[in-house]
């Protein structure tokens, strides 16, 4: 019994010991880790005042940027009282629903929420058949 005793306490002992070396190889082990990341962080400090040297003063902070939210105006542009006007926005939004090209541009320059120049390249109607095959759509 005295043997299994003493034998329990050797066993207790060295796996307390296994323990504490593998607690200081881990407190190590972090230790290096957090040294390692200051390293690298006065690194990139350092490259930081270099590249600021070479720009000259740059701000910590950029400022805000407010962004710019297009919204349809409310407002749609008329011609002059004195013109009439040769055609008026009546809720057609598609090049199917035009009778010229002329009238396309007219509704996409006065009218709101057509959809009529995909690209918004200020020229409706490019991918419509009509443009190629009938003379009157101008």
């Amino acid at each position: 019994m005295k043997k299994a005793a003493m034998f329990l306490f050797v066993v207790v002992v060295l796996a307390g010991i296994g323990i504490y070396i593998t607690y200081l190889r881990l407190q190590q082990h972090e230790q290096m880790r957090g040294q390692y990341t200051q390293q690298l962080i006065q690194e990139q400090k350092q490259l930081i005042d270099e590249q600021r040297k070479k720009l000259g003063h740059v701000p910590d902070q950029l400022p805000e940027q407010k962004t710019q939210v297009n919204v349809a105006p409310s407002i749609v542009s008329r011609p002059a009282p004195a013109q009439k006007p040769m055609f008026k926005c009546d809720g057609r939004q598609y090049c199917s629903q035009m009778r010229s090209l002329a009238e396309a541009r007219w509704f996409i320059h006065n009218c709101p929420n057509t959809k009529m120049d995909g690209n918004r390249d200020g020229e409706p109607c490019e991918s419509d058949s009509r443009r190629n095959t009938d003379p009157n759509w101008q």
